[in-house]
């Protein structure tokens, strides 16, 4: 189970100029959960039930028309064809990866999360080759593995990506960004997310909250 003030992050949110790299914005972690606490116990519950593979709880606070991604049908019933909770365990993986970013309340009655997605400022920046830096002080390497030398630190910028996922000898994501001098440097990819990776919104309805969309890309 996890606590209110493990899922309670609050920093800022600012887009700020740097001269290291070759993208100038910042998007630093948001959490609004509190400035609703009906939606933060209605999201301690909602944790409960994933990490209890508590599907009743869930298909019950599902919203009518449940968003399920660009290929697919809205709608409950899809929903549960498409996940198959009770033996499916990404939606548990990726909901706590999540809250552990941080969400914002785009709307009085509308709570997304992550900020890396709700928060993405896709009319400066192409969603499909950037990036946002999730880690303060994020070591940038001239290659990918531990031990090349490193060509700086990263804190929570967006950068542009020109491959996602580059595996080292002892299998290690890195993702590969493009620097200011137009040479490539490598991040860890577990301090990197993606505006597409998989995101959550939550609906406020007659005064009851419900999960109204899990989806990943466009």
């Amino acid at each position: 189970m996890i606590s209110k003030k493990a899922i309670t992050i609050i920093l800022g949110f600012l887009f700020l100029f740097t001269g290291s790299f070759a993208q100038v914005a910042k998007l630093l972690p948001v959490n609004e959960l509190n400035k609703d606490k009906s939606l933060n116990d209605f999201m301690v519950a909602f944790l409960r039930a994933v990490n209890n593979n508590d599907t009743s709880f869930l298909f019950n606070n599902l919203y009518e028309d449940m968003y399920n991604g660009h290929h697919e049908q809205p709608g409950i019933e899809v929903f549960k064809k498409v996940w198959k909770l009770d033996v499916n365990q990404i939606l548990g993986k990726e909901i706590i990866k999540a809250v552990v970013l941080g969400g914002v309340m785009v709307e009085k009655n509308r709570f997304e999360m992550p900020y890396t997605s709700a928060l993405f400022p896709s009319d400066k920046f192409n969603v499909y080759n950037h990036g946002i830096v999730i880690k303060n002080s994020a070591f940038v390497y001239e290659q990918p593995t531990i031990s090349s030398p490193r060509a700086g630190a990263l804190s929570f910028e967006i950068v542009e990506v020109t491959n996602w996922s580059v595996l080292d000898e002892e299998n290690i994501s890195w993702t590969q960004v493009l620097l200011k001098n137009k040479r490539a440097g490598y991040i860890l990819s577990s301090d990197m997310k993606s505006p597409l990776d998989y995101r959550f919104v939550f609906r406020k309805i007659k005064g009851k909250w419900v999960f109204s969309s899990f989806a990943a890309g466009d």
